[in-house]
């Protein structure tokens, strides 16, 4: 099924909730009439993989990432410098 011929009426559940949903900072209520609403839209069921799938690869790929000692420098020293201007 393409996803412009899908069925599902409700735009809210891709664009609004579905962050809300994978972020985990959907109420227990919202969360729960998503899942009931995804259980029965193939279209919204897919969005949710696709979104929670990249959501997880992207934080697979940057845990045990050590950010270089000089941008953390470059960066401490701008917010000082940023301090020290608003003074």
């Amino acid at each position: 099924m393409n996803s412009k011929q899908h069925s599902c009426t409700c735009q809210t559940c891709c664009s609004d909730l579905l962050p809300l949903v994978i972020d985990q900072e959907a109420s227990a209520e919202v969360m729960e009439m998503f899942f009931e609403h995804v259980v029965n839209c193939e279209h919204c069921q897919r969005c949710y993989e696709v979104e929670k799938c990249l959501k997880d690869k992207i934080k697979n790929a940057c845990q045990g990432k050590c950010v270089p000692e000089e941008l953390v420098n470059t960066i401490q020293s701008q917010i000082n410098l940023m301090l020290t201007n608003t003074k």
